[in-house]
């Protein structure tokens, strides 16, 4: 009775359908909210398929409940997700496909519209790091503690936090996304190999964005200056020289003088060492050394705009067969309506006419022709319509 009364609605009044379809489905969110708390909050076994599918649906229908304290519920469940052993739900192996899950869920909240869920987010994300992260574990004697932060350590969770978390407008989500980037940059000794090895790997891609934030006088930002430091005994062996080489490079295109001048520190040991050398490697006079700072800086900034004003993309002939086409009285007649639509298209442009030799007379005649073209066609289509 009701799908015929919903097929009725949408033939009498689409609007009202519409309206329909959206109040039924933020019902349907709303009672996904509701069993999602109870499934999640209940003791014992789980359907964690099942979880994350209503945990979705939960989220979808924030912007109507906005009961906020289900996020945190989505943080844990997929940071359990991602350890394989949890203590307070019984879940023996990791799967693979609830983790990918898990993650387009994290994703979804970290990238959320709503200001709220998104503060609300990193907040729960930040304690989460800090209870896995910090020095109260030390006296606990767990090196299990930071598996809780394992579904932090991915590229594409890194990213979101690196290119839009730090970049947001609010104080809440920028700060507490560079506090989550400190306690893992930070975080090696409180890592097993295994996390940390992990973190790192993730790290590698989003290594060209992090130094962006790359300074001498934040603490994140000297963080970032350290990944490429071959000074830094503790990170010699988590990138190859290569990657740091390169990321040492791309701090020669900052802004800061400063962090210009700790690229060249960095650099140094690449030109000098004798490592993998064929011949021994010259010394670099101490005021090659000074002008390395400002390596890629112009002294004369150069205008780089594009002078498009003299050339055309289209060619004067190809127009020219156009209207050869559309003018043609042996040529068939959707030939010459698909060249009057191309003409069309050339006549929208005014700067083909202004900068091109072909003369502008025959691009109007051609426009008109085209409307009688169109003329003619909408009348013989009104006529077959009359005949039938």
């Amino acid at each position: 009775m009701q799908d015929t009364a919903v097929a009725y609605l949408e033939q009498a009044n689409s609007d009202s359908h519409d309206l329909y379809r959206r109040v039924n489905r933020a019902a349907l969110w709303m009672e996904s909210t509701c069993i999602f708390l109870k499934e999640a909050q209940a003791e014992g076994e789980k359907n964690w398929l099942e979880l994350l599918e209503l945990a979705d649906q939960a989220i979808d229908g924030l912007p109507f409940h906005q009961h906020l304290p289900i996020i945190k519920e989505c943080v844990h469940i997929c940071s359990y997700l991602y350890v394989k052993t949890l203590r307070m739900w019984k879940f023996d192996q990791p799967s693979p496909f609830l983790q990918t899950e898990s993650q387009k869920l994290l994703l979804k909240l970290l990238s959320h519209p709503s200001l709220p869920v998104k503060m609300e987010t990193y907040k729960h994300i930040l304690n989460l790091v800090k209870d896995c992260l910090g020095i109260q574990n030390v006296s606990r004697k767990e090196s299990a503690a930071c598996g809780g932060i394992n579904f932090l350590t991915h590229h594409r969770v890194l990213y979101e936090i690196s290119a839009f978390g730090l970049q947001d407008s609010a104080e809440k989500v920028n700060v507490a996304a560079k506090d989550i980037l400190l306690f893992l940059l930070k975080g090696q000794l409180m890592m097993t190999a295994s996390t940390w090895d992990r973190f790192n790997e993730a790290l590698y891609p989003v290594m060209p964005i992090l130094q962006g934030y790359a300074d001498t006088e934040e603490s994140l930002g000297n963080c970032v200056l350290l990944i490429s430091d071959m000074s830094d005994v503790a990170r010699d062996n988590v990138f190859p020289s290569t990657a740091k080489l390169k990321a040492a490079l791309r701090l020669l295109f900052t802004k800061q003088p400063t962090v210009r001048i700790a690229a060249v520190r960095h650099i140094l040991p690449h030109l000098t060492s004798d490592d993998d050398a064929h011949a021994i490697r010259p010394e670099l006079d101490q005021t090659v050394i000074s002008s390395l700072p400002n390596l890629f800086c112009l002294r004369n900034p150069l205008d780089i705009t594009l002078d498009t004003s003299s050339k055309s993309v289209l060619k004067v002939e190809s127009v020219e067969k156009l209207f050869c086409i559309l003018s043609s009285d042996t040529v068939d007649i959707s030939l010459r309506r698909s060249a009057a639509e191309q003409l069309s298209v050339v006549l929208q442009g005014q700067w083909f006419v202004k900068y091109t030799s072909f003369n502008v007379q025959n691009l109007l005649n051609a426009y008109i022709l085209f409307i009688n073209i169109k003329m003619y066609f909408s009348s013989m289509c009104l006529i077959h319509s009359m005949l039938i």
